[in-house]
């Protein structure tokens, strides 16, 4: 008779397990879905601390990059009152080019990098 009972104490638990079970369905996969997206939302926005960092260290970079190339500038451009020979005076126009070239491809960039730290 005792071995019945446990049989019969077996088979309540073990419905109750079943029970149990349904209930909980898909929960656990959820669970561990939810903990999945949640690690990459964390990972995405160490990402996106980094970059702001990179992108700010390129910005300071360019500003000072802007400001050394228009000091230049502004040093050819007064030297071309000085110059004694139209060779000279090419020189000079040819490098204040340059300069603006350069200073151009550092603004364009330092756009790029703004609106990219703006998003």
């Amino acid at each position: 008779m005792d071995s019945i009972n446990q049989i019969i104490t077996l088979q309540h638990i073990d419905s109750q397990l079943k029970d149990i079970a349904e209930l909980l369905g898909d929960l656990p996969k959820k669970v561990e879905e939810l903990k999945d997206e949640e690690s990459a939302l964390i990972q995405s926005v160490e990402d996106g601390k980094i970059r702001l960092k990179e992108l700010d260290l390129e910005l300071n970079k360019s500003e000072g990059l802007m400001k050394d190339i228009n000091v230049k500038i502004n040093k050819h451009k007064d030297q071309l009152f000085l110059v004694t020979s139209n060779k000279q005076y090419d020189a000079l126009q040819l490098e204040i080019d340059h300069l603006k070239g350069e200073l151009d491809e550092i603004e364009t960039k330092t756009l790029e990098n703004t609106d990219e730290k703006e998003q």
